[in-house]
């Protein structure tokens, strides 16, 4: 479809100019083109011009001589401006107007001949033309002798036909002649004559002149003119054809080359895409066999539902039947009433005593019944609510897994991803040093020293992970380019953390090596700072910085890294290394499992909201084994005297507080949820709501004192929502416990008082949450400018 619309374009381009070319040679004359020698500047710089921009010139003084050539009362002054076409040249068009005749001719025989210089078959044509005119002319001009006249001619008529013979050649004849007489010899003409003579020996007979056309000037036929120049034309698409031939043929080589490479790149995407599937089929097997299990739970939902239904039916039933009969009973005791008060005045004061009493009761029982309306509307809502947690529901452990596994298989994917298109992030200064990033250091290889090394292979690890993840999600989110820079510093202090634990261990002698370290450690250093100043760049610029300086500074940092390795070595890390990514835990969950399977019937949906806190936010696992590793020894002591009400804390003080504190508030919410599930009494509740209030609020107070400080307007701006919805929580909570004190301690909760703790301390867990993360984006903001500064 593609070559026969671009064929169809070429052919009516060439009508086009065809047409161009028939014009420009009538406006001309055939017999008055004619080359001059001040074209040949004008002419060079039309060869410069594409095909495109030449077909737009020749259309534009085509449209000139038309309009020329038009009448003069009805021609336009100049050529009207088209929509089509850009201002530009619309102002072009129209000052071909203004050319004199004698430059406007030139113009258009400078088109004329780059026209037949870009398209030779036209050139042709009108030169077979010009011969054929050429040779009906010279027939008609060549004057037959018949014997008589040959033999009484004398020397006088051969003078009268000399004067004769040159005015009665055509003007482009004349031309012709006088051009093929500067090229043509003496010997030509004798080979010609000689040829001509040898032709009328082998025939016998005289030729008569009109089968030969002779020019006079140079004794050369018009046969032999012809062919002389179709040997050139062929000679010329010969050497053409040989010079296209030999490209041709480096254009296959480097085509076969690419292809092999690609034959091989595609076997290894084909086998990882092989094993991709698998793993896609045994998930698919998974999802399909938790899909049946979670069918089976809406299932019994649904029953239970439905029982319900059937016993609130028979409920309003029975209520409607006693309704009639206390109906009945109402009017035929008004009817006992009426008939006494008509026998006795006092009971007609008392009959109307309790027909006021009557209606009161009446109202209240209304008010009521507009109470149990509302009730039973709110159960339907937390039937709906039921349903969809019940459908939210899932083996965590299970989960875990699968998200590990999924995670890992999808590095893969991407380092595969990335080698086909040459944008491995590894290459930036490792490629030679390091493997793939999911691949532990070799044993044998020359930088892993099981003695002497410095640096955690771990630690490697988490750096190369972590430069790989950095350049992949800069390119595909660049909003959150400052969250993924995050990570990658953290990974680059624990390689140099790894080398000043080393050398306050061992206490080397080695001053040459400990000086090298110190050199590549700085050097680290800086290429870091260089780098978060790079990426807070990038990040402002709005998408205008090119992302090559972004990996340029990522490349220098991975190249100082390796040179630090190279010079300190790589050693197997211990097993508390992997504290920071524990492996999930099925085991708990299976059991939270098998324990809320016995317990969701009589706790309703607060067992639902606690599953759908686990699962959503993971709270139980992730988030404290996060705050409890990343907070050391050090840091929890220094915490310990942390003053909420002091104006100086810096927002990194801040950071530190909350996420200790977050420790105790998670684990009171997941001690107050299972409580909730185990149907505890409220003397065990009780401390567990007034600890999570407590923190929650020394939280509030701590991080609103710092954002009343004008120097973290960061902080005020980002986390002001969050702290006034953390603070609601806070007062819902506490009005909760309020209500609650007419229980007694060894008295169980309600339903509807477990559903309000379970929906509280869910949004109490995630507004904690955001506001941690919150602060801690400012503290990186707040550190990268900082250094910023130092640089400058």
């Amino acid at each position: 479809m593609t070559a026969e619309y671009a064929n169809g374009e070429m052919e009516q381009e060439g009508a086009f100019i065809a047409t161009y070319h028939q014009a420009f040679l009538d406006f001309l004359g055939r017999n008055e083109v004619k080359e001059k020698s001040g074209a040949n500047k004008a002419r060079q710089k039309l060869l410069n011009l594409s095909m495109g921009q030449f077909g737009e010139l020749s259309t534009d003084v085509y449209d000139e001589l038309q309009r020329r050539w038009e009448d003069e009362n009805t021609r336009l002054e100049h050529l009207p401006a088209r929509e089509d076409l850009h201002p530009k040249r619309n102002q072009a068009r129209q000052k071909l107007a203004i050319l004199s005749a004698t430059r406007f001719e030139d113009l258009s025989a400078d088109i004329f001949y780059e026209i037949e210089r870009r398209y030779p078959e036209l050139a042709e044509e009108r030169m077979r033309k010009d011969q054929e005119i050429q040779k009906q002319d010279l027939k008609q001009a060549t004057i037959i002798p018949t014997k008589s006249e040959l033999v009484e001619e004398d020397d006088s008529d051969e003078e009268e036909e000399e004067q004769q013979q040159p005015a009665a050649r055509p003007k482009t004849l004349d031309s012709i002649a006088e051009e093929t007489e500067e090229n043509t010899t003496n010997e030509e003409e004798e080979r010609t004559n000689n040829n001509n003579m040898t032709y009328n020996n082998l025939s016998g007979q005289i030729t008569p002149p009109e089968t030969v056309t002779m020019y006079p000037e140079n004794g050369l036929s018009s046969d032999e003119l012809d062919l002389r120049d179709q040997i050139k034309d062929r000679d010329e698409q010969i050497q053409m054809l040989v010079a296209e031939g030999s490209r041709m043929d480096e254009s296959i080589n480097k085509l076969e080359a690419q292809l092999s490479e690609s034959e091989k790149l595609k076997g290894s995407l084909v086998e990882e895409n092989s094993r991709l599937n698998k793993l896609v089929e045994e998930l698919e097997g998974e999802k399909e066999q938790m899909n049946g299990e979670l069918k089976e739970q809406t299932d019994r939902y649904e029953a239970e539902i439905a029982r319900y239904q059937d016993q609130l039916r028979d409920t309003e039933r029975k209520l409607a039947d006693v309704e009639a009969e206390n109906v009945n009973m109402r009017d035929a005791r008004d009817r006992d009433l009426h008939e006494r008060a008509q026998e006795d005045p006092e009971m007609g004061k008392k009959y109307q005593r309790l027909k006021r009493d009557h209606e009161r009761l009446t109202r209240e029982l209304e008010e009521q019944q507009k109470i149990t309306d509302q009730v039973r509307h709110e159960a339907s809502m937390f039937l709906e609510e039921m349903r969809t947690l019940a459908s939210q529901e899932m083996d965590m452990g299970k989960l875990q897994e699968l998200k590990v596994e999924a995670q890992e298989w999808k590095s893969r994917y991407m380092r595969a991803k990335s080698q086909v298109r040459d944008m491995r992030a590894s290459t930036y200064g490792g490629r030679s040093l390091f493997q793939p990033s999911t691949a532990p250091i070799e044993k044998d290889s020359p930088y892993y020293d099981e003695k002497n090394g410095k640096i955690r292979d771990s630690s490697v690890t988490r750096f190369q992970i972590a430069m790989d993840e950095f350049l992949v999600k800069s390119r595909a989110d660049s909003a959150n380019i400052l969250d993924n820079l995050h990570y990658l510093v953290v990974a680059t202090r624990r390689v140099t953390q790894d080398i000043t634990d080393g050398q306050s261990a061992e206490r080397a002698s080695d001053s040459e090596e400990q000086s090298q370290i110190a050199q590549c450690t700085s050097l680290v250093s800086t290429t870091a700072n260089h780098l978060i100043t790079t990426t807070r760049n990038h990040a402002t610029s709005g998408g205008l910085a090119p992302m090559s300086v972004l990996d340029a500074a990522a490349s220098d940092l991975s190249s100082a890294v390796i040179d630090l390795v190279k010079v300190a070595k790589v050693r197997p890390g211990s097993d508390l290394d992997n504290e920071e990514t524990p492996p999930p835990r099925p085991n708990s969950y299976q059991q939270q499992e098998e324990q809320e399977q016995d317990e969701k019937v009589g706790l309703g949906i607060s067992a639902e909201a606690g599953d759908t806190l686990s699962a959503k936010d993971d709270v139980p696992i992730t988030v404290k084994k996060r705050f409890a590793t990343a907070n050391s020894k050090e840091m929890s002591m220094a915490m310990s005297n942390f003053d909420i009400a002091d104006p100086d804390n810096t927002v990194a003080e801040l950071q530190g507080y909350l996420e200790e504190k977050t420790v105790g508030v998670i684990d009171s919410i997941q001690s107050l949820l299972t409580g909730i599930r185990d149907n505890e009494i409220m003397s065990i509740l009780r401390p567990h709501i007034d600890n999570i209030t407590s923190s929650v609020n020394k939280m509030i107070e701590a991080t609103g004192t710092s954002m009343n400080q004008t120097r973290n307007w960061q902080l005020k701006d980002k986390g002001q929502y969050i702290l006034a919805n953390l603070s609601d929580c806070s007062q819902r909570m506490a009005n909760l416990r309020t209500d609650s004190d007419h229980l007694d301690e060894h008295d169980h909760p309600d339903r509807h008082l477990k559903q309000r703790l379970a929906g509280i301390s869910f949004d109490m867990a995630k507004c904690t949450k955001e506001l941690v993360k919150t602060v801690e984006e400012v503290s990186l903001n707040a550190e990268i400018s900082q250094i910023d500064e130092q640089l400058r």
